[in-house]
């Protein structure tokens, strides 16, 4: 099918789905380019705005705890119905939806059923993919390894985060107290390490297949090159943030997103001071559900009773902003505007412009 047909048919399909759950449709943003999830190849990426009139849908309770197990079970189940269609999820399309709560709504009803969290990948030598995204990123940050998911999409490493990171050592020269949280691969503190721009790194991480992965990998490369390194395996949320910082990289799983920002927000702030920057691989086209709840900037969703601002970056910084770079959304925090967009200047050749983003 060709694009036309694929969008014709999700949105026939959505349309039924959403309404079997009390759901109808508001809008619709379209991005279509090569994506993180299918590198080298063009994919169409719909997003529909859905607005529901039960209050109660995702629960009441912390983000990434109860209301994004919630949504992740629905868009499951979306999916579900549309792969009974025929619509093969990031061959033919990488469909998203963002649920919006309406202002008329009266009355609670049923939650969604939850669906847990089990998150787990496989780190793999990044010399055995065989594509040309990844032998680029390979070969310009020396990089070593990649992360592919239970599911077999690649994951990893961030080339949108290494580019942005990239770009802010240009400005800086040096990093001082960088923060690696939910570091993955450990591809970004690598990268400083090698290069020796970093004085200090703390690096985060709770999986327990990269957890030793990153003791390997990151404790040779730290005792090669003299690196300071200090590991703090937990929950992201649960991290000892050093007084001061240049940099603070947020690479986590985007479900725990806001509740990392709602509980580590304040620290950052304080961490970052004047012109500290945060960093944040924030989304993929598919995913603008948590972007929207980080940037604050969806009414629809700011209706939900589960929604605070506390979750969002403009409770903690003057300055935001969010670009596609690399196949993915990077958003970059701080109270210094000029620092924010001399970062964007650096990057200006490699973003990506879409009428609906």
């Amino acid at each position: 099918m060709d694009n036309k047909k694929i969008l014709e048919v999700i949105e026939k399909q959505t349309r039924i789905f959403f309404q079997k759950i009390g759901g109808k449709v508001l809008d619709v943003k379209v991005f279509s380019g090569v994506t993180f999830s299918s590198p080298g190849q063009p994919l169409v990426c719909p997003n529909y705005y859905i607005e529901f009139n039960n209050p109660s849908l995702f629960g009441l309770g912390d983000y990434a705890d109860d209301v994004y197990p919630r949504y992740r079970k629905m868009r499951s189940d979306w999916k579900n119905a549309l792969a009974e269609a025929g619509i093969e999820m990031f061959v033919d399309a990488a469909p998203g939806f963002v649920p919006c709560l309406s202002l008329e709504s009266q009355k609670s009803g049923e939650t969604y059923l939850a669906k847990p969290l089990f998150l787990s990948g496989q780190v793999i030598p990044i010399g055995e993919i065989d594509l040309p995204y990844y032998h680029e990123l390979k070969q310009k940050f020396n990089l070593r390894f990649a992360l592919k998911e239970s599911g077999g999409l690649l994951i990893g490493p961030e080339g949108g985060m290494l580019r942005a990171l990239e770009a802010i050592v240009k400005l800086s020269e040096r990093i001082s107290n960088f923060v690696d949280i939910g570091a993955g691969t450990g591809e970004l503190s690598a990268y400083l390490i090698k290069q020796k721009l970093g004085d200090k790194i703390i690096v985060n991480e709770v999986s327990g297949t990269l957890i030793n992965h990153l003791s390997s990998y990151l404790g040779a490369t730290a005792k090669e090159h003299g690196a300071n390194i200090n590991f703090q395996f937990n929950d992201c949320r649960r991290i000892i943030l050093p007084t001061s910082s240049d940099l603070i990289s947020v690479g986590v799983f985007y479900g725990f997103q806001p509740s990392l920002i709602e509980e580590k927000g304040l620290e950052f702030k304080k961490a970052l001071g004047d012109s500290g920057v945060l960093l944040i691989q924030s989304s993929m086209p598919e995913t603008l559900f948590n972007l929207h709840v980080l940037l604050g900037d969806c009414e629809g969703i700011n209706n939900w009773p589960w929604y605070k601002r506390t979750l969002s970056l403009p409770y903690y910084f003057n300055y935001y902003l969010t670009c596609y770079l690399d196949n993915e959304f990077i958003t970059l925090a701080s109270q210094s505007k000029s620092r924010l967009l001399l970062i964007l200047e650096k990057l200006e050749g490699a973003l990506v412009y879409n009428r609906n983003f």
